[in-house]
Order: C-alpha cells, then structure tokens, then sequence
C-alpha cells in the first residue's frame, strides 16, 4: 500500500521470477536468493529501501560483488560490519572474475541497514 510500512521477502527460483531492481520507500525488503538458478555470466541486481532495513542472502555456490551504501546507517557484508553516516563499502569475492556464475549487487539504503549473506 502507498505510504505505509512495508515488509517485502521476494524469493526468485528462476530468472524470470527476478527482477532487475527491487524499491521499498519504507519498511523491510529480503531479497533471499538462495534458491535461483544463476545461468552463466554475470547476473545484476539492485535493491534499495528508503527507511528500514535491507538483508539479502545469496548463494553459496554463486561468486558475489557488492557495492552498498548508506546515507546513514549500518552494513553487514558477510558479517563485517560498519556504521555511520555515508557508509559505503565494496566486496568483491576473490576469483570473481573467472567465476562461471557471478552476481553484482548494487544496494543501498537512505536510513537503515544493509545485511548480506550466505545460504547455509
């Protein structure tokens, strides 16, 4: 609904369930990517939460990038954490580059936090 709270958990399996860019102005949003299909190459996401907080899981058979930020707030990228204000912070998973199946995550958050991690 506009204007409200929202709480989002989107679980794509395959490429079509995917979308390119994923937006909640206020509230939550996971992204678990744990189940999807990855084809070969690189696959683009990018999600962003306004106010609140934003947790994506991703495979764990999947090379990963990330680039996050936060205008003001907290990130936790495979459980190093930084906080403040205009955080920013890029992992780039060693051996990404030759990786057969490679996925860029490009989050961000206005106010909140950003959590990334793996499936177990």
């Amino acid at each position: 609904k506009e204007g409200g709270i929202q709480v989002r958990t989107e679980q794509p399996t395959t490429m079509q369930d995917l979308k390119d860019s994923y937006d909640v102005s206020t509230g939550s949003l996971e992204l678990n990517l744990s189940k999807l299909d990855l084809p070969q190459g690189t696959t683009n996401v990018r999600a962003r939460v306004g106010d609140g907080a934003l947790t994506v899981v991703v495979p764990k058979d999947v090379s990963v990038r990330v680039e996050a930020k936060a205008n003001n707030g907290a990130l936790g990228i495979f459980g190093k954490d930084s906080s403040g204000e205009d955080v920013e912070r890029s992992y780039t998973q060693e051996g990404y580059e030759q990786a057969e199946r490679r996925l860029s995550l490009d989050l961000s958050v206005d106010k909140g936090a950003i959590s990334v991690q793996r499936a177990d």
